[in-house]
């Protein structure tokens, strides 16, 4: 498969992908469209408002997986965002709309809230929707530093 070329610095572009295309997060031989909750599609961040009921779905979802400070600190960045504290940047409309997207996914392959108890099929039911959910809006697989601001990287990487 032909290398897509990769938007600047996290900034999604409209009409990146064809509907159920693989880019580069799902370009993996053990990507199934069906584990991973439906196949690709083509979003952007164009349009992302950032609300409190936003906000509410994505501590429901990153709760799932247990206390982590890098998404408590980027939700602690949503809510001020919210307040009207200070401008989204583009890391925090990326969070924001992947991890609502991915919830979304989890969802739709029977997981509103939890993880399976055995953590081979927990590991397999994120990888496959967190990579789809990359794809949808045309990230890279390992894009932490287009999905956390800076103070976010600081907790993820353990500065």
């Amino acid at each position: 498969m032909a290398a897509i070329p990769l938007p600047a610095r996290g900034k999604v572009p409209n009409e990146t992908l064809p509907f159920g295309a693989r880019g580069p997060a799902t370009d993996w031989d053990g990507f199934d469209e069906a584990l991973a909750g439906g196949p690709v599609r083509n979003f952007n961040t164009d349009r992302i408002k950032v609300t409190n009921r936003g906000i509410e779905v994505v501590e429901k979802h990153t709760g799932r997986f247990g206390t982590d400070e890098a998404n408590q600190i980027m939700i602690d960045r949503l809510k001020a965002i919210d307040a009207g504290k200070y401008t989204a940047t583009q890391q925090d409309l990326n969070f924001y709309s992947h991890e609502l997207r991915e919830y979304v996914r989890y969802r739709k392959l029977g997981w509103e809230a939890g993880v399976p108890s055995n953590s081979d099929q927990a590991r397999q039911l994120w990888l496959q929707t967190h990579t789809a959910t990359l794809d949808d809006y045309n990230l890279p697989m390992h894009a932490d530093e287009l999905l956390y601001h800076p103070d976010a990287l600081k907790a993820l990487y353990g500065e």
